[in-house]
């Protein structure tokens, strides 16, 4: 299913625009993708999962941020854990 990822991603220069384009243009699924270094902002769209294009763009070292994304990442470390706790009673 195809739907947009908006990432605010700290960017500086050129290089760090490359950079980030570069792991895009290898990342499976992604249909288009923009990087827009004055809003700081990365959009990507295709059949993508959110939580992978954030952790490919982290690939970078770049600093990065998204409302959504910290909700996300909250759910799957609660997940994470109800599943660790989970596994323990079964023991």
């Amino acid at each position: 299913m195809s739907q947009t990822v908006v990432l605010k991603v700290g960017m500086s220069c050129e290089g760090c625009v490359g950079a980030v384009k570069r792991v895009l243009s290898k990342m499976e699924g992604v249909e288009e993708f923009n990087v827009d270094i004055k809003e700081q902002k990365v959009t990507v769209k295709g059949n993508v999962q959110p939580e992978a294009v954030l952790q490919t763009v982290s690939r970078t070292g770049k600093r990065l941020s998204s409302g959504k994304m910290k909700h996300q990442k909250l759910q799957r470390q609660r997940w994470q854990k109800q599943k660790r706790q989970k596994q323990k009673r079964l023991k």
